[in-house]
């Protein structure tokens, strides 16, 4: 196994591109299209609602990312989180991966 170090960490607006090249080979039954793409990214990097990390590389690659939304609900007695997508790049899964 590789080991290597790598951060998970907030998106920012800078890593639209990285995450771009990982949802556009995400396996989906949908066609990711860039334009739609670049404004829900810049939506949920701004959003206090939802939740958008990625996985960063010491070598500065994002290699994942992890979005989910944050609501309210009756049930739970207030808010819970539900995870929309994970993404790993294929080259980096199934790795052990030493988090700081």
């Amino acid at each position: 196994m590789v080991h290597t170090s790598s951060t998970v960490r907030p998106a920012s607006e800078h890593d639209l591109e990285s995450v771009w090249l990982l949802v556009r080979d995400f396996a989906t039954s949908f066609q990711p299209e860039k334009e739609a793409f670049d404004a829900s990214f810049m939506s949920m990097v701004r959003d206090n609602f939802a939740l958008l990390v990625v996985v960063e590389t010491s070598e500065k690659v994002i290699i994942g990312y992890l979005l989910a939304h944050c609501h309210s609900t009756f049930l739970a007695n207030g808010p819970v989180a539900w995870v929309e997508e994970v993404m790993v790049d294929e080259q980096s899964r199934r790795q052990a991966w030493v988090r700081h």
